[in-house]
């Protein structure tokens, strides 16, 4: 089956849950891509009483970055099967550059979407690529842009 064909017949199978998305999309992300592609911002916004959950999903994810991934602490740590002393120094150094990287591209900004998605929608996909210029870059892509096709046991195997 070609990527083009697998990718509609898995959309056509998330029909009932773009549906479902489209209504948390108006109550919960505002600033998000309308799902089903019919309605603008602005006519959102006029049909919003209640900002309650907007807030609240904003909250979430500001949350769970600070608790989960809090830029200014070491939240991560590289090991190895070797626990001798030269194998340790040389993962807590590529650790440290690992944190210098992140520190320094959008890796934080796109967390905090794709956390907002998560805390919306129950997925997000966020895409990491290398530049030559910039080094890492990350890319939260909006949810309803991909589809996502998973194993027997669970276990995400396509992303399209």
């Amino acid at each position: 089956m070609d990527i083009l064909a697998r990718y509609n017949s898995l959309k056509s199978e998330r029909t009932t849950v773009d549906t479902i998305w489209n209504e948390i999309d108006e109550l919960l992300c505002l600033r998000k891509n309308d799902i089903l592609g019919k309605k603008s911002v602005r006519d959102i916004s006029q049909n919003l009483y209640d900002f309650t959950g907007l807030h609240s999903n904003n909250t979430l994810a500001s949350g769970m970055k600070s608790y989960i991934c809090p830029q200014n602490e070491m939240w991560f740590s590289l090991s190895g099967k070797n626990k001798d002393k030269r194998s340790s120094d040389y993962y807590s150094e590529v650790s440290n550059i690992l944190r210098e990287t992140l520190n320094s591209s959008n890796f934080y900004l796109e967390l905090h979407e794709g956390l907002i998605d998560l805390g919306a929608f129950g997925v997000n996909c966020i895409y990491v690529g290398e530049d030559d210029e910039d080094g890492l870059f990350f890319r939260n892509i909006p949810i309803g842009s991909y589809v996502i096709a998973e194993d027997n046991k669970g276990r995400v195997r396509t992303v399209i």
